[in-house]
């Protein structure tokens, strides 16, 4: 037992492909989930699993606003649907989900099989330029 004050370690390792939500999900919610889950390649982690649990209840929120707005919905249900929008952004680039997040993260896309044109072009460029490597 842990002393009062101090941190047991906690098993930290790749989500499983049928990794279950944490809670209760929509539709929406719940195909995201489910994608996320068997697509990782190995960038989510079991630690991970809440996030990923807001960003998929932040989507059916997104869902349910969105039928609302393109029916009979006011303005106050168009900037609360922006206003998600951003948030589901931020929580996909904490997660690593867009590309500029993966692309900070080293990860190059699936579909470009070796350097890019600006890869090979930095490649040429003399070091010591003052620029950083």
């Amino acid at each position: 037992m842990p002393r009062k004050g101090s941190y047991q370690a906690v098993g930290v390792f790749v989500g499983p492909p049928d990794m279950e939500p944490l809670d209760v999900l929509g539709s929406a919610g719940s195909a995201l989930w489910r994608r996320l889950w068997a697509a990782n390649d190995g960038t989510l982690l079991n630690v991970d699993a809440l996030m990923v649990q807001m960003l998929c209840e932040s989507v059916d929120e997104r869902s349910e606003l969105r039928e609302r707005v393109t029916g009979v919905g006011d303005w106050r249900d168009r900037v609360a649907l922006r206003t998600l929008d951003a948030e589901i952004s931020k929580m996909l680039h904490l997660l690593g989900l867009d590309p500029t997040a993966r692309h900070r993260l080293g990860h190059r896309a699936r579909f470009s099989p070796g350097l890019s044109v600006i890869d090979e072009l930095r490649a040429r460029r003399p070091v010591g330029r003052g620029d950083p490597q």
